[in-house]
């Protein structure tokens, strides 16, 4: 199979929207400019590309001249990351990075409050983001969570290894998008929204240099949704089984066969990670979907062989299912 460009839940272009509902900015202007045909967002089982949601982020930046894009009761200045990472590149280790974060946020006014806890094993880098008046969702401190330890993995040049992932606040209905986002447990209802992990990790040195950094700052936001995908275990390994052996010949119990288990434990583990086989395989069609018909040479009817269906007709029943919209119309708007 060719390769999948994991892609991102219609969730949070919603969350992104509902942030502007006060302001002057126009929304379909900026879907239009990022390539998002706005019949996406009639079903939740929509899915972007890295790309166009990069594009989206980053018209709002700039029409809002805001980097917090309306969910903070303060604006984050356009430029604001840059300003912070241009001095950042220069610290010589992680702990120094992650103190100089806490620092800066507050020097600069920012809503966003950033806080270090130590003890002899672990730390604990909390975010506290002060709430718009209108927006009540919880995008900004799960955005920003996923960027420091992005952005700091990639100063030091390797992952951050995680424990776990704290939040303030309850478990929400698209926790399954976690696992793209974070590598490590996450765990809710805790006292602060904060990365948790071994404090020998504040001595890594820092490795990039002024040219990486232009580099890095000229492909933002795209880098923090490509980069890195993480998954659960059991997941991962039917996500990449999926991928490797292809549709015609996928089945749980081939699966299960290969990791040692009956297809019974597979699905009870699947299922406490709250996922499934199925649901599995869609989002890899819908994953690879997307990706095909970024090929503008490559026909309806081919891309439905490639996925497995019988033909291009339920090929097209399937992804309106999933996104809303048919796969000429997806392709024409993106």
């Amino acid at each position: 199979m060719k390769s999948v460009q994991q892609t991102i839940s219609i969730h949070f272009v919603h969350e992104l929207i509902s942030a502007l509902d006060d302001t002057s900015i126009d929304v379909p202007m900026l879907l239009s400019k990022a390539g998002i045909n706005p019949r996406l967002l009639t079903s939740r089982l929509s899915r972007v590309t890295p790309t166009q949601f990069s594009r989206f982020i980053l018209s709002i930046w700039r029409s809002m001249d805001d980097e917090f894009m309306g969910m903070a009761n303060k604006k984050a200045r356009f430029g604001l990351f840059m300003l912070m990472a241009k001095h950042a590149v220069h610290l010589p280790d992680l702990g120094s990075l992650l103190r100089y974060l806490c620092d800066f946020y507050v020097l600069t006014g920012s809503a966003m409050k950033l806080d270090i806890e130590e003890d002899a094993e672990w730390v604990r880098l909390t975010l506290k983001v002060d709430p718009s008046d209108h927006y009540t969702g919880h995008t900004l401190e799960e955005f920003y969570l996923m960027v420091w330890h992005r952005f700091g993995s990639w100063l030091v040049g390797k992952t951050i290894n995680l424990k776990v992932i704290e939040f303030a606040f309850s478990e929400q209905q698209y926790f399954s998008e976690y696992q793209l986002m974070y590598p490590c447990p996450v765990v809710f209802n805790k006292t602060a929204n904060a990365l948790v992990f071994k404090r020998s990790q504040m001595s890594l040195p820092i490795v990039q240099d002024e040219g990486s950094l232009d580099q890095y700052i000229r492909r933002l936001p795209y880098d923090w949704f490509t980069k890195q995908a993480y998954q659960q275990t059991f997941t991962k390994k039917t996500y990449d089984y999926l991928v490797r052996v292809g549709f015609a010949d996928a089945s749980i119990e081939h699966l299960a066969k290969e990791l040692y288990l009956t297809s019974r434990t597979l699905r009870r583990k699947l299922t406490d990670e709250k996922s499934s086989f199925q649901s599995i395989k869609d989002r890899v069609r819908l994953d690879q979907a997307i990706t095909l018909l970024g090929q503008k040479k490559l026909s309806i009817h081919n891309i439905s062989i490639e996925l497995g269906f019988s033909d291009a007709p339920s090929f097209s029943r399937a992804f309106k299912n999933w996104t809303g919209v048919s796969p000429h119309t997806f392709r024409a708007k993106s």
